[in-house]
C-alpha cells in the first residue's frame, strides 16, 4: 500500500508519495521518475533547476546557500564548526524564525547567537542585545568585540544614551532589562531587525519590557493589542468548547475569525523583525508567551539536559566537611545554601571557608563576581533563590567547575492550590492513601472521573474549582463532590505534618 499525502510536495504544493517525502524529493510531477538517476550523480537542485521546475525548493536552497556562508563566517570568528544541534538552529534562525533557544549551559546557544548578531550587522541590520545585568552586559561586550575584530559598532548603555540621535547603521546595541525600563522614551521610533534576549524568565516578567521588543520589531500598539484579544478569545473558546455550550463557541468562533483577520491586517510579516531569546531554564507558559506566538509565529525550542557532562553527588551535611569538600575540588566553586537557612548561614558558610584558607566571597553584590574572574575568589557563597545574584546573568565556563548545595534547594507553593488541580488532588489522593489515609465511595468515584475526562474538560474543572468559570450539568455536579473532598485531604496533611514533622511525597516534602 502506497500513501499519498495531499498537498504535502515541498516544491508545488500538491499530493506526493510517502516514499518520496522520505528520500527528500518533491512529487512525480515536479521530478519524474526517469530522472532520478541523474538526480543521485549531479544532486536535486542542479536536475530540478535544469528542468525549469523549481519552484517552493528554490527558498530552500538559497536557505542552503545563506547556510554556507553562515557556518563559514562562523568558523572565521570562532575557529570552530557547528555543533549538531547549533546546525540545527542556524537553519531555524537563518528562516527568519522567532523562537527560544532553551537549553542546558555549554552546549553553544550565546556563541551562536553572538555570531549571528555580527553576521547581521555586517550585512547593515541593527541589533538589539538584552542582558539582565550590568556585569553580563560588559562580558557579552567583552565577547562580541573579541569575535567580530572590530567588524561592527558595539555600544554600551552609555554610549548609547550618548549616540542615541546619531546611532551608526549596522550596529549592536547591548542593553540591560533595567536601562530600557528606565529610559523607553529614548527607544520611541527606533526599529531592529533582531532582537536577542539573554534570559527568558526576566522577559516575561514584564508585560511593558515585551511591548517595548514588539514595537522595537515594527509592531503597532493596534497590533499589540489584536494579538491579546485573539489569545482571550481562544482562552475563552476553550473552555466553552469543554463546557459544552455550543451557542457560546458559535458566538466566540465568529468574533476570533474576525479578530484574527484584523490582525493579520494590522501587522505586515514581511517587515516583522525577529526575536531569539537564550535560556537555559526558560519556562514557556502564560499569556506573554501566547502574544509573541500570534505576533511572531515564536515558538519554544528546548533539549533534554542529558546533553550535559556533569556528575552528581548527594551526601548527608553531617556527614561533609564543607572545607575539605571545596579542597579536593578543581576551579572554582558556587556553594548555594538554601532558603530557610538564610543570609546569615551564608555569612557563616563564608567565614568558615576563609578561616580554613580557602578565598571565598558572600554573593551579595556583582562586585564578588569581578572576584571570582580576576582570581581574587575561588568560591561564592549566595542563598539559594531563583532570582538570585549567582544563577542569573553568570557566563564564566572558565572559572566556575562546581556547585554545592548546602541544603536542600527548594519551591514553595500552595498546597491548596495544587489540589484544586484534578491531576495534582488525584495524586495526592494516592500518596495520602499509602500513609493511612482511608479512600472511601466518594475519593473512588472522583478518581473514576478524573480518568475518564479528556484534557481539555479536566482544564475546564479546574477552571470552575478555582473560581475562574461557571459550569454546569455533569461538570458542575462533579466539582461540587470534590470540593467536599479537598477539605479532608488538607486536614489530612496537616494532621501528618504535625505529627510526623514531614510529609514526603516522590520530590516534594
Amino acid at each position: 500500500m502506497m500513501m499519498i499525502i495531499k498537498g504535502a510536495c515541498p516544491n508545488c504544493g500538491g499530493p506526493i508519495t510517502e516514499k518520496r517525502l522520505r528520500a527528500g524529493l518533491p512529487c512525480n510531477k515536479c521530478l519524474p521518475d526517469k530522472y532520478l538517476k541523474e538526480v543521485r550523480e549531479k544532486g536535486l537542485r542542479h536536475v530540478i533547476t535544469s528542468l525549469g521546475k523549481a519552484k517552493g525548493l528554490v527558498n530552500v536552497f538559497l536557505l542552503e546557500d545563506e547556510l554556507k556562508e553562515f557556518e563559514e563566517f562562523f568558523h572565521s570568528l570562532t575557529g570552530k564548526k557547528f555543533w549538531s544541534i547549533q546546525k540545527a538552529w542556524a537553519r531555524r534562525i537563518l528562516a527568519r524564525e522567532s523562537f527560544a533557544l532553551i537549553a542546558p549551559t555549554g552546549v553553544g546557544k550565546t556563541t551562536l547567537l553572538q555570531t549571528y548578531a555580527i553576521f547581521r550587522a555586517v550585512k547593515g541590520a541593527e541589533v538589539l542585545y538584552i542582558v539582565p545585568t550590568r556585569e553580563l552586559m560588559k562580558q557579552v561586550i567583552s565577547s562580541l568585540k573579541t569575535l567580530s575584530g572590530e567588524k561592527v559598532p558595539i555600544l554600551d548603555s552609555e554610549q548609547f544614551k550618548k549616540m542615541r540621535d546619531d546611532l551608526p547603521k549596522g550596529r549592536i546595541d547591548v542593553l540591560t532589562h533595567a536601562f530600557i525600563f528606565r529610559n523607553k522614551d529614548m527607544f520611541d521610533g527606533k526599529r531592529y531587525s533582531l532582537v536577542v534576549v539573554d534570559d527568558f524568565d526576566a522577559l516575561l516578567k514584564s508585560s511593558s519590557l515585551i511591548d517595548l521588543i514588539l514595537k522595537a520589531l515594527g509592531i503597532s500598539d493596534e497590533g499589540i493589542e489584536l494579538a491579546r484579544k485573539v489569545v482571550a478569545l481562544k482562552s475563552e473558546l476553550y473552555f466553552h468548547k469543554y463546557a459544552g455550550n455550543e451557542e457560546k463557541v458559535n458566538e466566540v468562533s465568529t468574533k476570533l475569525y474576525e479578530t484574527e483577520l484584523m490582525l493579520a491586517n494590522a501587522i505586515g510579516l514581511e517587515s516583522v523583525g525577529q526575536l531569539l531569546i537564550a535560556s537555559a531554564t526558560g519556562r514557556a507558559k502564560g499569556t506573554r508567551i501566547k502574544v509573541l506566538r500570534e505576533l511572531l509565529g515564536f515558538e519554544v525550542g528546548s533539549i533534554m539536559d542529558y546533553l550535559r557532562n556533569i556528575v552528581e553527588l548527594v551526601s548527608p551535611a553531617e556527614e561533609v566537611d564543607l572545607a575539605d569538600l571545596i579542597k579536593r575540588l578543581e576551579g572554582g566553586t558556587l556553594v548555594f545554601v538554601s532558603k530557610e537557612l538564610g543570609i546569615s548561614e551564608a555569612k557563616r558558610v563564608t567565614e568558615y571557608l576563609n578561616s580554613r584558607g580557602i578565598k571565598a566571597a558572600i554573593a551579595n553584590s556583582r562586585k564578588p563576581l569581578e572576584w571570582l574572574r580576576e582570581g581574587k575568589a575561588d568560591v561564592l557563597v549566595g542563598v539559594s533563590t531563583y532570582y538570585g545574584i549567582l544563577t542569573r546573568g553568570i557566563d564564566e565556563p572558565l572559572r566556575i567547575y562546581n556547585t554545592v548545595f548546602w541544603g536542600v534547594p527548594k519551591f514553595e507553593f500552595n498546597l491548596e492550590s495544587l489540589l484544586t488541580n484534578p491531576r495534582g488532588l488525584a495524586k495526592a489522593l494516592y500518596e495520602v492513601s499509602k500513609k493511612g489515609y482511608e479512600l472511601g465511595e466518594e475519593e473512588k468515584y472522583i478518581l473514576r472521573a478524573f480518568s475518564r475526562l479528556s484534557p481539555g474538560k479536566l482544564k475546564v474543572l479546574q477552571g470552575g474549582l478555582r473560581g475562574y468559570v461557571e459550569l454546569e450539568g455533569y461538570l458542575k455536579e462533579l466539582k461540587e463532590r470534590t470540593e467536599a473532598i479537598i477539605p479532608k485531604v488538607l486536614n489530612f496533611i496537616s494532621r501528618y505534618v504535625a505529627e510526623n514533622g514531614k510529609f514526603v511525597t516522590g520530590s516534594y516534602i
